[in-house]
């Protein structure tokens, strides 16, 4: 760490005392307690205290810092908190209530502001971290102190291949040759950030809401400009848990698109990207655009979604999306067109198979 002398020397120039205290306290903050979890929440009483009991079990208290960025949820969170959690670790929580629901996306992006460590690992409050997790981290910070990002593995998927990437192309290869989807991509409780080696990026997070994966965009420009290194790590630190519905997935899917122009992608980075998202089952996200009630957004939405899936002109594509639309104009359920699919395809593959036999 260093002599005082030493640190001291590298405040001086500021001048004025206060302020030199200030920056002292920061810089043995960061050094101390190199890691903060930053856990973003909304009108999610339960699923917030699983996600804080998986943290407090692990122990380690002492080792990191903890903040809670409240969108502005219908309840007194930090009294929630308070009464279902032990003195000691309520005590390592700091509780960030914003005034007005700022939406989730810019919930999220705004996060980045709110650490003062080097390292910011970015939690939902409706997942939970496995036994272990932040030791694992812990461990790693140490170990990979100049990369910018390092991804885990999903508790429960195929688990990553460590790996190691430093431009955005080897970053999509990765996915595409390896057979991940695209939702493990964007997926947010899985990312540890070095904000050190991000920082002059991290202002494109919240100019990035729209894209619906803000949380990746400063890791992103960075192996654009830098050639910034990613690490992908075998690890499962993070178990997703699953709602039952495919709304976050399905928003960053419908607006996808928007990344391949906020990033400025060249033609053979946005076919890569579009690659991955098109493998994924296109039925949840057209549902997801139907249950929009605003009707300005949800053409905003449809025109996402033609951009993102349909620019190539592939004649089979764009029939499906001109149907999907006249259903949703004539209020047809897409659940229903899906149905009939399903017994179609069924019926094709026992067509098939007798006429092989």
């Amino acid at each position: 760490m260093g002599s005082y002398s030493a640190i001291l020397s590298n405040f001086t120039v500021i001048g004025n005392p206060a302020i030199i205290v200030r920056e002292i306290g920061i810089y043995i903050y960061k050094i101390m307690k190199p890691l903060t979890l930053v856990i973003t929440t909304y009108n999610r009483k339960q699923p917030l205290l699983t996600m804080l009991k998986s943290i407090e079990r692990q122990g380690q208290i002492k080792e990191y810092n903890l903040i809670i960025s409240n969108n502005n949820s219908n309840y007194n969170v930090e009294e929630w908190v308070k009464q279902n959690v032990s003195k000691s670790f309520f005590d390592n929580i700091q509780f960030y209530n914003r005034a007005h629901n700022i939406g989730g996306d810019l919930n999220i992006a705004f996060s980045f502001q709110l650490c003062k460590t080097k390292w910011m690992w970015l939690l939902s409050d409706d997942d939970y971290i496995t036994l272990g997790a932040i030791n694992i981290v812990l461990n790693d910070i140490m170990k990979y102190s100049e990369i910018s990002m390092l991804k885990y593995s999903i508790d429960g998927n195929l688990p990553y291949l460590e790996s190691f990437v430093n431009s955005l192309d080897l970053f999509f290869d990765y996915y595409i040759e390896h057979k991940y989807s695209a939702g493990e991509m964007i997926f947010m409780s899985n990312n540890v950030f070095n904000l050190d080696a991000l920082g002059k990026y991290l202002g494109f997070a919240p100019m990035a809401a729209h894209t619906y994966m803000s949380q990746l965009v400063p890791t992103l420009f960075a192996l654009i400009k830098d050639n910034a290194l990613v690490a992908f790590r075998p690890n499962p630190i993070i178990h997703y848990h699953f709602s039952g519905s495919s709304y976050n997935s399905s928003k960053a899917e419908a607006g996808f698109a928007n990344i391949i122009t906020f990033l400025d992608l060249n033609k053979s980075q946005a076919s890569k990207i579009r690659k991955l998202f098109r493998k994924n089952n296109q039925f949840p996200i057209l549902l997801f655009v139907q249950k929009e009630e605003n009707k300005y957004i949800k053409r905003l939405l449809y025109w996402r979604i033609f951009n993102s899936y349909y620019s190539f002109f592939n004649l089979r594509d764009l029939f499906y999306f001109i149907v999907f639309y006249v259903c949703d104009v004539f209020s047809i359920k897409l659940e229903n067109i899906q149905t009939l699919y399903h017994r179609f395809k069924k019926i094709n593959e026992n067509t098939s198979y007798t006429s092989r036999a």
